[in-house]
């Protein structure tokens, strides 16, 4: 393997499975919360709402999905004074 291969890092296969673990228990305790507490709704569908979209980030980056090559900058206008 090649000096910066990501698989040859220690300890990382490992990372993967504590991360998940992490998520699920992050899943259960916020649908216990979104169950119990009406007042805590919002900001639980807020996080897991953002939970979600990290994690399909993570996939679609981890799995290479074509990206668009549209350009981020936009050039500001000149304005006339």
């Amino acid at each position: 393997m090649m000096e910066g291969d990501p698989a040859a890092r220690p300890g990382q296969l490992d990372a993967f499975p504590y991360a998940y673990g992490l998520g699920i228990v992050n899943l259960i305790v916020f649908a216990w919360l979104f169950l119990r507490s009406p007042q805590h709704r919002w900001p639980v569908a807020t996080m897991l709402t953002g939970l979600m979209v990290a994690r399909m980030l993570y996939l679609l980056e981890a799995a290479q999905a074509p990206q668009s090559n549209l350009p981020i900058d936009v050039p500001r206008s000149r304005s006339s004074t």
